[in-house]
C-alpha cells in the first residue's frame, strides 16, 4: 500500500524531475538568423533596383541596339553583367543560409521562387536584347519589354514583402494579424495589384514609343479617345500594338489608380494605429505624385531625365503600396500613453 503523503511535505531527491515544455517552432526562432537574412536580402533588393534603373536608362537610350552607348559606357553589358551578378549573389547567400539552417520555417519556398524569377529573368533579358538587335518591329519588343518589366518588379514586391514579414518574429507576426483592418488590407491589395497593371502597361507604351506619340494631356490628337485607336488587323492587335490605345488605357488605369487611392485615403484616416495611417498617407501620395510626373512625362515627349524619373518612381509608388497593405495586414503595437 502506497504511503500516503502530508500536502505540505517536501518532495525528496528521489522524485522524477518534471519535464519542461519543449517550444514550438516559432518560439525556437533565432533572432540572429532573421537579422543575417534581412541584411542579406536588403543586398538583394538594392541589386535589382539597380537593374530595373539601368535597363530603364539602356531603353530610353537605345543602348541595347548596335552601336548605341551613353557617354563610352556600354549600358547593355552593365546591364546583363549586373543580372549575372545578382543571381550569384543569391546563390552563394541561399545555399550557405540552407547548408547553416539558418532559414526560418516557411521562407525556403518564398528564397527559392526569388532565385527562379532572377533565372528566368536572364533568359527574359537576353531574349530582350536579341529583338533590340534585329529591330524588328512593333510586334516583338513591347510584349518581351513587358514581360520583363513585369516579372522584375514582381521580384522586386517579393523581395520587400519578405523582408517586411523578416522584420519580425513569427509569433509576432500572428499576434499581429488578430488586429487586421481588412477594408484597408483590401483596398491596398487592390491598389497594388492595379498598380502592378499600370507598370506593364507603361512597359508596352514604352515599347512602342507610345510616350512621343500624343504629346498633350488630357486629349490625344485633339480627342479624348485617340483618333487612330483600332487602325490595325486583326482587331485584338490594338490593345497591345497600337501606341494611340495602349496610351489611352495606360492613362484611364491611372486615373482609376488615383480614385482607388482617394478610397485608401478616406479608410487610412479611421485607422486607430498611427503607423498603419501614416503608412496609408505616404501610398496616396505616391500614387499621384506618379500621376503628375507621367502627365509631365507626355508633355516632354518622354524626355530621358523626366521618362527615367517617371520609371523610378514607379519603383517608390510600389514600395509604400507594398508598406501600406503590410501595416494594414500586420499593424504596429501601438502603446498608450498614461493620461
Amino acid at each position: 500500500m502506497t504511503q500516503k503523503r502530508s500536502i505540505f511535505e517536501e518532495v525528496g531527491a528521489e522524485s522524477a524531475p518534471v519535464a519542461s515544455p519543449s517550444p514550438g517552432g516559432i518560439s525556437r526562432e533565432k533572432g540572429d538568423a532573421r537579422r543575417w537574412i534581412r541584411a542579406w536580402l536588403w543586398g538583394l533588393l538594392a541589386l535589382v533596383a539597380a537593374m530595373m534603373v539601368i535597363g530603364g536608362l539602356t531603353r530610353l537610350t537605345e543602348s541595347a541596339s548596335p552601336g548605341m552607348d551613353l557617354m563610352g559606357v556600354d549600358l547593355d553589358s552593365v546591364h546583363q553583367w549586373l543580372g549575372r551578378a545578382t543571381a550569384l549573389y543569391w546563390a552563394v547567400g541561399f545555399i550557405a543560409f540552407l547548408a547553416t539552417r539558418r532559414i526560418p520555417a516557411g521562407y525556403t519556398r518564398p528564397l527559392l521562387i526569388m532565385g527562379g524569377l532572377i533565372g528566368v529573368q536572364i533568359v527574359v533579358g537576353n531574349w530582350l536584347s536579341t529583338s533590340g538587335v534585329t529591330q524588328s518591329g512593333i510586334d516583338v519588343v513591347p510584349y518581351r519589354l513587358a514581360i520583363h518589366l513585369g516579372l522584375t518588379f514582381f521580384l522586386y514586391a517579393l523581395i520587400l514583402w519578405t523582408l517586411f514579414k523578416l522584420g519580425r518574429s513569427s509569433a509576432q507576426n500572428l499576434a499581429a494579424r488578430r488586429l487586421k483592418d481588412r477594408a484597408l488590407w483590401g483596398m491596398t491589395t487592390g491598389l497594388l495589384h492595379l498598380t502592378g497593371l499600370q507598370i506593364v502597361l507603361g512597359a508596352l507604351v514604352a515599347g512602342l514609343d507610345g510616350g512621343r506619340s500624343f504629346a498633350e494631356w488630357p486629349l490625344m490628337g485633339g480627342q479624348f479617345f485617340p483618333p487612330s485607336a483600332f487602325d490595325l488587323e486583326p482587331f485584338w492587335r490594338n490593345f497591345f500594338e497600337n501606341a494611340g490605345l495602349v496610351q489611352f488605357i495606360h492613362r484611364i488605369v491611372g486615373y482609376l489608380c488615383a480614385l482607388l487611392a482617394i478610397g485608401v485615403l478616406m479608410r487610412g484616416r479611421k485607422s486607430a494605429n498611427s503607423a498603419t495611417r501614416t503608412a496609408a498617407y505616404a501610398a496616396v501620395f505616391m500614387v499621384f505624385l506618379q500621376a503628375v510626373v507621367g502627365i509631365v512625362t507626355v508633355l516632354q515627349a518622354a524626355h530621358l531625365h523626366i521618362a527615367l524619373t517617371h520609371q523610378v518612381g514607379a519603383l517608390l509608388t510600389i514600395t509604400v503600396i507594398l508598406l501600406a497593405r503590410f501595416r494594414a495586414g500586420y499593424p504596429t503595437e501601438q502603446k498608450v500613453s498614461a493620461a
